[in-house]
């Protein structure tokens, strides 16, 4: 019966982004309807309700954005994307790969509302860290608690020469 419940609850989120879509779209063509339905409707993808954690055992059903919140939120620190996919996969047993992509297109509209900020140690692209704004100092360094792990050496799977 879970699986039942799962499938609902996933076909609920794809209905609710078309609905934000086709809101999207009258107040594209008709000026005078209100956009307060449409915020409604991407607060609920975005945001779990007022004062409302998210649940680990109710991580499946949950929006990207809010599976990327929950991460940040339950190691409070920079994270990078991968990383937070890795993370969540031990919950919900998803292919690490595809989820990596999914949250990769949500962050624009976290970070648009204001959720999440990116930053970049040094100057390449792949140490990209995502985090709460509130997790940055006056200077927009990240403070130390909230620091991100950077991979040592032994990480790396170098060869040698």
């Amino acid at each position: 019966m879970s699986i039942i419940i799962e499938l609902l609850l996933k076909e609920e989120q794809q209905l609710l982004k078309r609905l934000a879509e086709v809101q999207t779209e009258i107040a594209k063509l008709n000026p005078a309807h209100t956009n307060q339905d449409v915020k409604d409707v991407v607060s609920k993808l975005v945001e779990p309700a007022p004062d409302e954690f998210i649940e680990v055992s109710d991580i499946k059903k949950y929006s990207s954005p809010q599976k990327i919140l929950f991460a940040l939120k339950e190691n409070s620190r920079f994270m990078k994307i991968r990383e937070m996919a890795e993370y969540i996969c031990k919950f919900t047993n998803e292919d690490v790969n595809n989820l990596v992509t999914q949250l990769s297109r949500r962050t624009k509209l976290l970070k648009e509302k204001g959720k999440i900020v990116k930053y970049q140690h040094g100057t390449k692209k792949s140490n990209s860290y995502w985090g709460s704004p509130k997790w940055l100092d006056e200077n927009g360094d990240v403070k130390p608690e909230h620091m991100y792990e950077l991979p040592n050496s032994n990480q790396l799977d170098l060869i040698d020469l």
